[in-house]
């Protein structure tokens, strides 16, 4: 007998015993073959579920499990079976549930039990699955019934679930296109926004707090993409949430010195999002970005667009003191980050009508005191660069009579900015002047400095404030010694600064908050005795001395936290303070470079902080757009690898092809080209590519080239393969008309993404595979152990990233995207232990089928062991182990 032989034969009982009546419900829900005749619109088994004994008691078993005298790892196996019945879509078996009014009074009661009788996580995504279901078949039923039992309110005051906040957002978004209105009328009749601000107040639950800001916030980006993007007009329910008086109600909470911490972050998280400003072109960041004045496109923009930003500007002020309540508050320094977001989307406004109410609250919030925060704690990488990004929005800001927001940066009574950074560069400027504190602050401190004057003397020229910013600066007191400074000073700097990139990196301030960088690698020199700063031999310029103890390798500069201190035995190194700050290294292997290419919105950054720092896809809302390059000292397989982000700007690909075409793109390993696939500038995208693919076979040819079309989520999945291959074909077209030009040639992959599913990670392996040194040894070993184990199939995968180097498989499997998924899902575990405190070592999952292991490998990766079900978890364990010193210095001769 054949195996669907079988199959058919155990199905065919199952519909026998239905047929019979000789079946309990429980008996049904645990049959195997339940779901495959249900799959089939068995009219047999499709009759006896639409019985009201069968489905009262189907719903009794998913929501009100009886787990008592079960083994825990059985209690709710039962109710999860009965839960996938109900949720099976078939309509005409919903339908049946939803006119048994008794039937529809039990599901919804759940939600209302009361406090002695606690819903587990674990059964409310069963209620929420069920509720999804029913509102699929009859969304006009089930929400009349929402608005009759006041459904919303208590749904909203249970938000401390996850899979509630998941199930709002599906019924507002993810549901047939028909029933959105439904709903939608629902929200607007409860008026929504103050029943989420009401809740918000009210809870002392940070999990309920978190998700109710989340879906505050989803629903908004949402709504306002339908406006701006689809042209729907004016939406009511976005009014709702926007509403003046939950602006003002939301800031007098946050502002309440008795207010929880927990309740100020999450608010401000609203806050932030209500005052972004996303499609409106006329931004001060937007001019910032593209550094000109010509031709700027803006979106009309009318008054109600500035509802928001006109309640809360007034308050800029006492926004900005929250910095010095918080500052010396332990565990509220996200609300420091918080409060600075917020400043920033306020002065990234494109109306000049609020230019002096700005101006008064930045005077009231004693902003230059945040100045003071940078210079006292300028490691602080997302503080600096927030400050930095503000001064820039002030120095961008909308033209205007008289420009107030950059005659306060350089006024006496104002910012007076240029008095600062004099002041403040004054130490680093004077030889006699000595540093006994951290280096890595002098540093950091020096380098935020710096790029702040840069930031001035590029708004001089590319502005469309510059003629303003010229006479402040020419009016200020410090005028002379500004001129000196930026002629005698930061004009070398900058100059030498974009001599070599791979030695002046991006500053720790102008880095995205979350990414782990190795920016400053310095090996302190001294014990008992002073580090000296100065050396006669520099002509008396400061330097730091690096020291290497006498007898050992000179090694690779380490990791901040890895500072160490040791005698002072051997010659020192020196790291010039009066250039950029470079150490001068020892002669070691060059770093891995490789550069992320393409449009502005192309998502590059996007994919970069969800690979390499740990974003989860809906934070990536958050990320601004890259300006020029940013440098991300990146650590794969214990090597660094330098990440060179390349800002998509117009202006930016030019400066790219002319004047740093030779130090973008020398000593290249790889080029990562991201398509947009919603682009609708194809010629110039293609233009763009080709542009860099040529400079790249010029200074680079021996460079693995990949292109990844990106944002394909976006597209009809029936026409998914159709996009991807004309997209795929245009580009192969490219690469090979600009090889034959130069007589060089060129092999590109193109890979398919999106930041919301596997493909990314599928993307990102095959990328990062062409940067493990010696794969072919590495495949071998892992054979050979997956022999020894007598494993179907072995992955071993980067331990940062969770990316697959290196796999063997024994076996055939259907699912060509396993790999990709196995990425995604340990890697999201990983980060939900760690917001939890918690770490895993290792996994084991079992069943009758098969073994899964997921265990810490080497110093560098985890492994991956798929084997039989009946093999011993302790023996698979004893080979890891055995294992592990072998692929452990193969591991080491790779870094």
């Amino acid at each position: 007998m054949s195996f669907w032989d079988d199959f058919n034969d155990s199905a065919s009982q199952l519909a026998d015993k239905i047929i019979s009546g000789n079946i309990t419900t429980e008996e049904l829900v645990q049959d195997s073959d339940c779901l495959s005749l249900m799959r089939d619109d068995n009219p047999h088994i499709i009759e006896f579920l639409k019985q009201p004994d069968v489905y009262r008691r189907l719903i009794q078993l998913s929501l009100y499990p009886e787990i008592k005298d079960i083994p825990y790892k059985d209690q709710y196996t039962l109710a999860h079976r009965a839960n996938e019945v109900l949720t099976f879509r078939l309509d005409s078996f919903q339908a049946a549930i939803i006119d048994d009014e008794d039937s529809l009074r039990t599901i919804f009661d759940y939600i209302n039990r009361r406090e002695n009788e606690p819903q587990t996580h674990l059964v409310v995504s069963f209620f929420a699955k069920i509720i999804q279901t029913l509102y699929n078949v009859n969304a006009e039923k089930i929400v009349e019934y929402m608005k009759d039992h006041e459904f919303l309110q208590t749904l909203v005051s249970q938000l401390r679930y996850s899979a509630l906040s998941e199930l709002l957002n599906n019924l507002m978004f993810n549901s047939p296109p028909t029933s959105h209105e439904d709903f939608r009328d629902l929200l607007i009749s409860s008026n929504f926004g103050l029943l989420l601000l009401n809740e918000l107040i009210s809870t002392n639950d940070p999990a309920a707090a978190r998700n109710i800001s989340n879906v505050w916030n989803d629903i908004v980006k949402s709504l306002r993409e339908g406006v701006y993007n689809l042209s729907v007009g004016e939406d009511v329910l976005l009014n709702q949430l926007t509403a003046p008086n939950v602006v003002s109600k939301l800031l007098v909470t946050v502002l309440d010195e008795n207010s929880s911490i927990n309740t100020v972050i999450h608010m401000l998280d609203v806050l932030i999002v209500l005052t972004e400003r996303d499609y409106d072109l006329g931004l001060p960041s937007i001019d910032l970005n593209q550094q000109t004045v010509d031709d700027r496109l803006r979106i009309s923009q009318t008054e109600q667009d500035f509802v928001v930003e006109e309640v809360v500007a007034p308050f800029l002020g006492k926004i900005l003191l929250l910095v010095q309540r918080f500052v010396v508050v332990e565990d509220a320094s996200d609300i420091v980050v918080s409060v600075l977001r917020l400043a920033e989307n306020l002065l990234n406004t494109s109306s000049p009508a609020r230019r002096h109410v700005l101006r008064d609250g930045l005077i009231e919030g004693n902003f230059h005191e945040i100045f003071a925060l940078v210079q006292a704690v300028p490691t602080w990488s997302i503080v600096t660069h927030s400050v930095s990004m503000m001064t820039g929005y002030l120095l961008h800001a909308a033209p205007s009579e008289n420009n107030a927001l950059v005659e306060f940066v350089f006024a006496e009574d104002g910012l007076n900015l240029l008095a600062l950074i004099l002041i403040a560069l004054d130490e680093f400027l004077t030889p006699e002047v000595k540093h006994d504190e951290d280096l890595l602050n002098v540093f950091a401190a020096r380098t935020f400095w710096f790029r702040l004057a840069e930031r001035i003397e590029t708004a001089t020229e590319h502005c469309r404030n510059a003629e303003a910013v010229r006479k402040a600066i020419a009016a200020s007191p410090e005028a002379l010694h500004w001129s000196k400074f930026v002629s005698e000073h930061l004009k070398p700097y900058i100059s030498a600064n974009r001599e070599d990139q791979d030695d002046n990196n991006t500053t720790l301030s102008s880095l995205p908050c979350n990414l782990s960088v190795d920016e400053v690698e310095i090996e302190l020199s001294s014990d008992n005795t002073k580090t000296s700063f100065y050396d006669d031999k520099n002509n008396g310029n400061p330097t730091i001395e690096v020291c290497t103890p006498t007898g050992s390798e000179p090694d690779v500069s380490p990791k901040i936290n890895d500072l160490s201190l040791g005698e002072k035995t051997a010659a020192p190194q020196t790291i010039n303070m009066n250039g950029p700050p470079n150490v001068t290294r020892r002669e070691v292997a060059p770093k891995k470079k490789v550069l992320l290419m393409g449009k502005s919105g192309a998502g590059k950054t996007s994919m970069r902080s969800i690979i390499f720092a740990n974003y989860i896809s809906r934070d990536c809302y958050h990320l601004g757009p890259t300006l020029e390059i940013e440098h991300a000292h990146v650590r794969f397989l214990g090597n660094i690898v330098l990440l060179w982000d390349c800002g998509g700007q117009e202006t930016f690909m030019e400066n790219y092809m002319t004047s740093q075409r030779d130090q973008i793109f020398k000593n290249v390993q790889v080029l990562i080209y991201v398509f947009d696939v919603e682009s609708t500038e194809i010629e110039k995208d293609s233009r763009n590519y080709s542009g860099c693919l040529e400079a790249l076979l010029q200074n680079s040819p021996q460079a693995k080239v990949f292109c990844l079309v990106h944002k394909m989520d976006l597209v009809q999945e029936d026409k998914r393969n159709s996009v991807f291959e004309g997209l795929v074909s245009k580009i192969n077209e490219i690469t090979r008309e600009t090889a034959l030009r130069h007589q060089i040639p060129a092999y590109v992959q193109c890979y398919r993404s999106s930041i919301w599913d596997e493909t990314l990670y599928k993307a990102w392996s095959a990328i990062v595979y062409q940067l493990v040194p010696n794969v072919n040894v590495m495949e071998h070993k892992l054979k050979q152990f997956a022999e020894i184990m007598d494993a179907d199939e072995v992955l071993l995968l980067e331990k940062a990233t969770f990316l697959v180097v290196s796999r063997i498989t024994r076996r055939e499997y259907e699912d060509d995207h396993r790999f990709e998924k196995v990425s995604n899902i340990i890697k999201q575990f990983k980060l939900s232990c760690s917001r939890m405190g918690a770490q895993f070592e290792c996994i084991h999952i079992k069943n009758s089928d098969f073994s899964a292991f997921i265990d810490t490998f080497t110093s560098n990766t985890y492994i991956m062991s798929i084997c039989d079900g009946n093999v011993s978890a302790a023996a698979v364990a004893m080979n890891i182990k055995s294992a592990r010193k072998h692929f452990q210095n193969l591991d080491a001769s790779s870094t």
